[in-house]
């Protein structure tokens, strides 16, 4: 009897199929590049319309740099407009036209002041925000006395960032006193702050030098920023604020949730300043 023997062998897509793959994958290689460079061509476009029609008294480009903690922070030795007022920053970080030597002097009182906007003074001259009348009221009250009052804010800072960034120059810094402005949109947005990887802080580092040389950033993200604020509920910041308020003691509430109070007795110091946001009515012991 005769036995045969066979082999099997799996079948092979038949040349059909192949050809369709083969196209499938060029189209889709094509399509991604013309993708790439519409993208390019797009970028480089509105980088070109932003350089051209950029009014300078809006702000230059550069004020924020990157943080891998705090999401972003001033750019040191800034000097431009923002919110319509020319600003300098310091090589702090500070928004002063002085600098400073770290090492105090034996009559040196130094008062860090954080805070966003308001504190920083949006839409305000150095000379008008108040950190820095403070100083002048503080000065002429006590000559003897060195005092340096640093305003630190930052436009668009919540409470959690003004932590990380107390924590970040305050071992530098070292204050003798410091005083946190808060408005009701600080409460917004707050999560504590996470160590960052390698990995962020060598993406922050890409991300800060393309803030300082493509102007086309800021414009983004303005855009970004206005669709937010747009959609956000406007009575989301104002329950949290009330939300907080209950939490509170009873003095601290009245003293600081009714600022339209003033200071109602002549043991009281009063100071009173103006930004774009509105006014305040700072009030201190003699």
């Amino acid at each position: 009897m005769a036995v045969s023997s066979c082999s099997w062998r799996s079948p092979s897509s038949p040349p059909s199929t192949r050809s369709e793959v083969s196209n499938t994958a060029r189209r889709v290689a094509i399509v991604s590049v013309a993708l790439l460079l519409g993208t390019i061509v797009a970028a480089i476009g509105v980088e070109i319309w932003v350089r051209l029609t950029w009014d300078v008294r809006r702000g230059t480009p550069g004020f924020y740099v990157p943080d891998a903690v705090r999401g972003q922070r001033l750019a040191e030795n800034y000097d431009g407009w923002f919110a319509g007022v020319p600003v300098h920053i310091n090589r702090l970080g500070l928004r002063d036209p002085r600098e400073y030597d770290l090492a105090k002097k034996a009559n040196t009182f130094r008062i860090l002041v954080l805070g966003d906007s308001v504190t920083f003074g949006h839409g305000s001259v150095y000379e008008h925000t108040y950190p820095f009348l403070v100083e002048q009221e503080l000065r002429a009250w006590r000559p003897d006395i060195d005092w340096q009052v640093w305003n630190a804010a930052v436009p668009g800072y919540n409470t959690s960032q003004e932590l990380a960034q107390l924590l970040d120059v305050g071992p530098r810094f070292k204050p003798d006193l410091v005083v946190v402005g808060v408005y009701e949109n600080d409460l917004s947005g707050n999560s504590p702050a996470k160590t960052p990887t390698r990995v962020k802080r060598l993406t922050t580092a890409a991300a800060r030098l393309a803030r300082q040389r493509l102007w086309s950033l800021e414009f983004y993200r303005r855009v970004y920023y206005t669709a937010a604020w747009r959609f956000t509920s406007p009575n989301l910041y104002r329950r949290r604020l009330d939300t907080l308020s209950r939490t509170m003691p009873p003095g601290w509430r009245r003293s600081s949730f009714r600022p339209s109070t003033g200071c109602r007795t002549k043991r009281w110091r009063t100071l009173d300043a103006s930004t774009a946001a509105g006014s305040l009515q700072i009030c201190w012991t003699r």
